[in-house]
């Protein structure tokens, strides 16, 4: 099995859907750093929509963005538009208020990103 945490994951997105600006301090990840696709799916969607100006991550701005990209799109399946809307729900529970929570989340999932990798090389 390989290493992943996915309440980092989930605490990283739920951060970033209510403070958005905490993605300039994590330059370092990276949408396939997360285990789950869906997750990395919404990741990539936050990231594009920052790098816009969007400062504001609702559901319309990110099913919008989601949308826009076929392949993300048919990651999260056809009922994407209530998974967002669940995802931002529950998530608000899980997300960090400090920028070195945040950043602890993320050396998790970059690290086991890693590892994962590292094991896959060493099994081929």
């Amino acid at each position: 099995m390989l290493p992943f945490d996915t309440n980092a994951e989930a605490g990283i997105i739920g951060t970033l859907l209510y403070k958005p600006n905490f993605i300039t301090h994590s330059e370092n990840l990276k949408p396939n750093f997360f285990y789950s696709k869906e997750y990395a799916s919404v990741y990539w969607g936050i990231l594009e929509l920052y790098k816009k100006g969007i400062d504001k991550i609702d559901e319309f701005n990110l099913i919008t963005q989601l949308n826009s990209n076929k392949a993300i799109a048919d990651i999260l399946g056809k009922d994407k538009n209530k998974y967002i809307i669940d995802l931002m729900e529950k998530l608000s529970y899980v997300k960090r208020d400090s920028l070195e929570e945040y950043l602890h989340l993320c050396n998790i999932v970059i690290s086991l990103s890693f590892k994962r990798e590292v094991y896959k090389n060493i099994k081929d």
